[in-house]
């Protein structure tokens, strides 16, 4: 249960059943400061004590009698423990939400790809064009409003991350995702590994699968996968026209996007573009061919223009205690309390 003190404001108590303990404090300060018969001394005349001055343990009496119930009110506030969020979700805007897929298949490691005049690997410059994608970088607006998901998958399928607005955390994640690397004999000799062979595979059915599952969750009415692979499939249970037909079936479009330049990297055989055409045509996606580093940047940029929804949202996800900042200051002023009432500021019957 939460309450928001107003509208917008972080703040909350996490347990508020807690503040009922506030209604013994406000009766234990009534008894005390209420008007009642104490047991007296008789005297003939009071008008000797007029003349004596009020003292300041006198004047400070009330406030000591007050510290006792001022902290137990501490304390019943700390026991509802208070918090202040950080929002990191946008309250309003207009998006759609995006499931990446990236294929980390063994192929992905050839280098004809270029960044910054160098030869890289088709994988790093895919993480570097969709960093850029993702969080706007030159040419880039990115996608500040979007949903974002992101899947990768070679033989077996990793959904690394829900959809989310934190897309810095996201490209965090991008960031530690690496090609499988064959094992080596103490020599550096390459050897023969099962384990390496599958996870070399590209499993593309079983990739699009937890992309539309990791949509589903969502309520934004435009829904998209952008598949990324410079393969055929060669793995998994489903087959990328069965979750072609998933996707289809939840309203969700897919993008493919084959990686690679037909004839000289990579053996054609094993570039199933038509698949890649079949499943984008399915679900009324597109397909697009990337062949180098500035193709792949053209092709985000196209898919930069996609649709937007209108959405609302107002999430509050990290918190921070503070029920510390209540409870020790109440602790501080019950012991305090109790020690000069039954001290300096005792009183006879």
């Amino acid at each position: 249960m939460t309450i928001l003190f107003a509208a917008g404001t972080p703040f909350r108590f996490h347990t508020p059943l807690g503040l009922l303990c506030l209604i013994p404090v406000f009766l234990l300060a009534w008894n005390i400061f209420r008007r009642r018969r104490r047991h007296a001394l008789l005297f003939s005349s009071l008008i000797v004590f007029g003349e004596f001055p009020r003292t300041l343990a006198a004047r400070l009496l009330p406030a000591v009698r007050a510290l006792v119930p001022l902290g137990l009110a501490l304390a019943a506030v700390a026991l509802a423990r208070p918090q202040f969020g950080e929002q990191n979700s946008r309250v309003h805007g207009e998006g759609i939400a995006i499931a990446i897929c990236l294929d980390r298949s063994g192929s992905m490691s050839q280098d004809d790809f270029f960044l910054d005049g160098k030869r890289v690997e088709r994988f790093d410059a895919v993480k570097k064009i969709f960093n850029d994608f993702v969080l706007g970088n030159g040419k880039f607006t990115g996608r500040p409003d979007d949903k974002i998901a992101l899947v990768v998958f070679g033989g077996f399928v990793d959904a690394l991350c829900p959809l989310t607005l934190d897309h810095d955390a996201l490209a965090d994640m991008l960031r530690t995702v690496q090609l499988p690397a064959p094992p080596v004999n103490r020599f550096g000799q390459k050897l023969r590994d099962r384990l390496f062979q599958e996870e070399s595979a590209t499993a593309i059915g079983d990739a699009l699968v937890a992309a539309v599952r990791r949509l589903r969750e969502s309520d934004v009415k435009s829904k998209v996968i952008i598949l990324l692979s410079d393969g055929a499939q060669n793995a998994g249970a489903v087959t990328a026209e069965e979750a072609a037909e998933m996707a289809k079936s939840l309203g969700i479009r897919i993008y493919t996007i084959g990686i690679g330049t037909r004839g000289t990297a990579f053996d054609p055989l094993e570039f199933d573009e038509a698949t890649l055409r079949r499943i984008a045509a399915v679900t009324d996606g597109k397909y697009f061919s990337a062949g180098n580093t500035e193709t792949l940047s053209e092709v985000c940029r196209e898919i930069d223009q996609f649709e937007k929804t209108d959405y609302e949202e107002s999430v509050f996800t990290v918190y921070r205690e503070l029920y510390p900042w209540f409870l020790y200051p109440g602790l501080a002023l019950i012991l305090l309390g109790t020690v000069l009432i039954h001290t300096r500021f005792r009183s006879l019957p």
